[in-house]
């Protein structure tokens, strides 16, 4: 599988063959999954630490100590942290992690590294402190958010023939990488399966095309996403 994203307003930034790795082995149990800690489930790949040949300077050692979390402060922010940007957690824990919707950009760039980390500690901003444009974005889609999860709960349950249960989540810190935080928008939970398997889901209500249907949209060459498959999977 693959997809096409670009980044609004950068019309050069185009990435292809974008490949999707997902890990669909049994995680937890269904009855443990309003406990279960989203940290927990298996990644595909194995991450690095942080090199052990760095040698930061005192304050830098202080500032990467004070992102260091425990796999319980881990759980406990995740739970804590579902309503995102209305919680002054999220947007605490949020500030000085690099975040997934950053990482095309991180990983696309050449040279000017330290640029580079200016304009990532320069653009995370709380929504109020947004320009009137992408406010207007932002709250489009979170305004709609509920509805594109109650939708797409409907559909895979029919797609799928069985039910299947969605919890929402907060920030994702990897105790291991705890530089690193990810929100993802839901967990799906096969509620079916005696082994409980678990999925993520990132919702997208763009207010560009909130009078076209997902599939006028994918037609329009300049949209960020495609359609590529759509594969009977039961």
């Amino acid at each position: 599988m693959y997809k096409h994203v670009k980044e609004m307003g950068y019309p050069s930034a185009l990435e292809f063959n974008f490949t999707v790795v997902t890990n669909l082995e049994p995680a937890v149990n269904l009855a443990q999954a309003e406990s279960f800690d989203i940290y927990k489930i298996n990644l595909p790949h194995q991450f690095p630490d942080l090199p052990e040949a760095v040698h930061f300077i005192t304050n830098q050692e202080k500032f990467i100590e004070q992102l260091r979390v425990t796999h319980q402060e881990s759980s406990d922010v995740e739970k804590g942290t579902v309503k995102r940007r209305e919680c002054s957690e999220w947007i605490k824990h949020r500030k000085n992690r690099l975040g997934s919707s950053v990482c095309h950009t991180i990983y696309g760039r050449k040279r000017s590294f330290n640029n580079l980390a200016k304009e990532l500690n320069q653009s995370f901003k709380p929504l109020d402190e947004m320009p009137a444009f992408q406010q207007k974005k932002l709250k489009h889609g979170i305004k709609f958010e509920s509805v594109a999860r109650e939708k797409y709960h409907d559909v895979m349950k029919h797609y799928l023939k069985r039910p299947i249960t969605l919890r929402e989540t907060g920030m994702v810190i990897p105790p291991s990488m705890f530089w690193l935080e990810g929100s993802p928008d839901g967990l799906v939970i096969d509620a079916c399966s005696s082994s409980g398997k678990i999925g993520t889901i990132e919702l997208r209500c763009p207010e560009e095309k909130k009078n076209h249907t997902p599939q006028e949209a994918m037609e329009d060459d300049l949209f960020y996403m495609e359609l590529v498959d759509m594969v009977n999977q039961t």
